[in-house]
């Protein structure tokens, strides 16, 4: 009884000492006692709104599957489906667009540009900025029509039919904004002149345009999305295949849109887009445009016309390294990569997409700015009675080496990319062992002239310019010197050894492929740029060292303890062997 008398005493002497308690008002804000409302300071007036807020979307829906009375209806941007509405009223169409009629009231707060439309049962809240509507979640409403229009998409699951399914989807990635464009019409035009009637395939082309090379087709410049139609014209200048929508994208069939095609992101969504759309048992990624192999990201220890790899975008003035490539498209499920572009059948490109598909199709030296020859390739294939991986493959290479039969360099690779992975360690075995085999200066110089003056290489006439080597010519040439670089008769059989080893690896993993010269097991690797013909720069550029800084490595240089160079030189990798170790 004392404890809790004294208890009671000392709450009533701590109350009574403290003058002003502190009291929160309804909106949070402290105040201090004897204060009235009267007396504290109104709340400021909310902003009007900068500017009506853009609307919210709907394309895509065909005019004869638009009912009204929706019980499920979705909102849909590129994250995907955002929120289910349950209280639109109905669809009105007015040439082929929709309108959502909702009850909503408009409340806008100054608070970050928010906008909400809010009543029981949905709140839709976005933000506004200058260019795009940045964030979207769903709500209620009254009195309000919302139209649906660029870049969401308006979708009652139940009433739109299910795509059919074919045997392929075949997505051509056309990064054309750049001076290849009119190569780009071109071939877009060879694949309108494909028979494309009852056939179990469907070609989506994503088209990006340059404002400058090409002036026709309404000299349209931007990003555009096309399923592919047989021109009754048959091989014409004129494209007259179908606009898509992509809710994914933001493209509108209608509008004009400029997307950057160097972004990762694009072609990711754009596969899923198609997934989505175009459901097929096999899925068929053809790259389109410049390809320089290798390279990684963004650094600045060479001349920076070098730093590129596939989709170059000219507008955004940036370019799709390998290591992004590889995240676009991981796992993704596709069956077939083709590289209608230079210096894709290498290992380094390969060993990114390994676990990516089954079949990379490529050329490891440069090709003409033709590229490929579309109609040859869709009909040869669709000869077939069945459009296997195999067939695919067999009708690419077809098709390029009877169009480049008189060019001397040409070459055309099927890469089985299930055994990629054994080749990258036969190659990695073999390269070891010729890098522990050379111990003195003499022995560096006679690997490294068979090398830079030997083995079957492909480069640019331009300088600086990356330097490629054939790796079954390579492997053959040097086990062929191997008691030129040492005396030691064990370290002699451990290249042998390994030689073979990575010829039978070589032999399985290309099932088939295609040069002028005659050769077969066309695969290439990188070694280091070159200043000239026969001259080596003084350096490799950081995104091929392992251990350096630069942050977007490929896998090949990330794996690799034989071949590449190390920022600290070691002794059992042959670059380091032949172009940084002291003797």
């Amino acid at each position: 009884m004392k404890n809790l008398f004294l208890s009671f005493v000392l709450i009533l002497i701590f109350l009574s000492g403290c003058s002003s308690p502190i009291i929160t008002s309804t909106q949070g804000e402290p105040y201090q006692q004897g204060w009235t409302d009267t007396q504290s300071e109104p709340e400021p007036e909310p902003e009007p709104p900068p500017f009506i807020p853009p609307f919210l979307t709907l394309k895509s829906l065909p005019k004869d599957i638009i009912k009204s009375n929706f019980s499920n209806i979705f909102i849909y941007n590129t994250l995907g489906v955002l929120a289910k509405c349950s209280d639109v009223k109905d669809i009105i169409i007015t040439n082929d667009e929709a309108f959502a009629t909702a009850q909503i009231p408009l409340v806008y707060t100054a608070n970050n540009n928010e906008y909400f439309y809010e009543s029981g049962s949905f709140i839709i809240t976005f933000t506004i900025s200058i260019d795009a509507l940045t964030h979207i979640t769903i709500s209620k409403a009254d009195n309000l029509i919302i139209k649906f229009q660029n870049g969401c998409g308006l979708y009652n699951l139940a009433d739109i039919p299910e795509p059919v399914k074919r045997e392929w989807s075949f997505i051509i990635y056309m990064a054309a904004d750049n001076d290849l464009e009119s190569a780009a019409i071109a071939d877009f035009n060879e694949l309108e002149a494909v028979q494309l009637k009852n056939v179990p395939i469907n070609i989506l082309v994503l088209l990006d345009r340059s404002p400058y090379y090409d002036m026709t087709n309404g000299n349209w410049s931007g990003t555009r999305l096309y399923e592919i139609n047989t021109d009754p014209d048959g091989l014409s200048a004129i494209i007259k295949s179908t606009r898509l929508d992509c809710p994914e994208l933001g493209i509108n069939k209608d509008t004009d849109t400029e997307l950057n095609t160097a972004d990762p992101l694009v072609l990711s969504m754009l596969i899923d887009f198609v997934k989505r759309a175009y459901p097929a048992d096999n899925y068929a990624l053809f790259m389109w445009g410049h390809g320089t192999g290798w390279r990684g990201g963004i650094q600045n220890d060479l001349n920076q016309s070098l730093l590129k790899a596939v989709a170059i975008d000219d507008t955004h003035n940036q370019f799709m390294s390998l290591p992004s490539f590889g995240k676009a498209i991981k796992g993704k499920g596709l069956s077939v990569i083709g590289f209608d572009t230079c210096y894709a059948a290498i290992l380094e490109v390969a060993y990114q997409v390994r676990n990516d598909a089954m079949l990379l199709v490529g050329s490891e030296g440069p090709i003409p700015s033709t590229g490929w020859n579309y109609t040859e390739l869709f009909t040869d294939l669709l000869k077939n009675p069945s459009l296997s991986i195999a067939n695919l493959g067999n009708s690419i290479q077809m098709q390029f080496s009877k169009q480049y039969s008189g060019i001397s360099n040409a070459t055309i690779s099927q890469i089985d990319l299930t055994k990629v992975e054994n080749l990258f360690i036969k190659f990695e075995n073999f390269t070891g062992a010729v890098a522990n085999a050379i111990t003195t200066s003499t022995a560096r110089n006679v690997v490294l002239n068979q090398i830079m003056q030997n083995v079957e290489s492909y480069y640019f006439t331009s300088f600086p310019s990356d330097l490629y080597i054939d790796i079954f010519d390579f492997s053959q040439k040097i086990n062929n010197i191997r008691t030129s670089i040492t005396t030691n008769s064990t370290a002699q059989s451990s290249i042998n050894s390994a030689a073979n080893d990575l010829n039978n690896a070589l032999s399985d993993a290309l099932p088939s492929s295609w040069a002028k010269n005659g050769t077969t097991k066309k695969i290439g690797v990188h070694v280091i740029p070159l200043m000239n013909v026969g001259v080596p720069s003084v350096s490799h550029e950081s995104a091929y060292i392992k251990g350096s800084m630069n942050l977007d490595k490929s896998d090949f240089v990330e794996n690799s303890s034989h071949w590449v160079p190390n920022f600290n030189p070691k002794n059992d990798s042959l670059l380091d062997k032949l172009f940084y170790w002291v003797y």
